[in-house]
């Protein structure tokens, strides 16, 4: 069996106001309307996270839906802003076209799936798609299940 591997993706910002979220006991809450507001200090990796959702950037979803790989879908209806720091400090910086990462896998056996506590475990031919794009800042680790 091929390695799995635990992701931790940059967080270059949150969950906006907008967000309606569905707190459920001993897990993390399900969020059911993405709203994500991006901060001041972002690295701008493909790849990136607010607890406890992942997203993508439109390039990055492009080459996930060619890939083949399990255990995901991809949601386009979200709400992406930037916070007043952002505009003030960077108005030349633009908001990324993203999609929302639904990780619908078991971890360590789909190619993508999500722990009880809402960390990202992918496969080693995940990992393969996700070096082809700006991952500089997520950590990753080996998945030991």
């Amino acid at each position: 069996m091929s390695p799995f591997y635990v992701l931790d993706p940059e967080v270059p910002g949150g969950l906006g106001e907008s967000a309606e979220l569905t707190y459920r006991d001993g897990t993390y809450p399900l969020v059911e309307r993405l709203h994500f507001e991006f901060g001041a200090g972002r690295y701008d990796d493909d790849l990136f996270q607010a607890h406890p959702v992942c997203l993508v950037t439109q390039p990055l979803a492009d080459a996930l839906r060619r890939s083949g790989l399990s255990g995901f879908t991809l949601d386009s209806d979200i709400a992406l802003t930037a916070d007043d720091n952002v505009t003030e400090l960077e108005p030349d910086w633009q908001i990324p076209q993203a999609e929302w990462l639904k990780v619908t896998g078991t971890p360590g056996s789909d190619d993508l799936g999500m722990t009880d506590d809402a960390r990202l475990v992918v496969s080693e031919a995940a990992l393969a798609v996700l070096r082809g794009f700006a991952i500089g800042h997520c950590d990753i680790v080996p998945y030991m299940g």
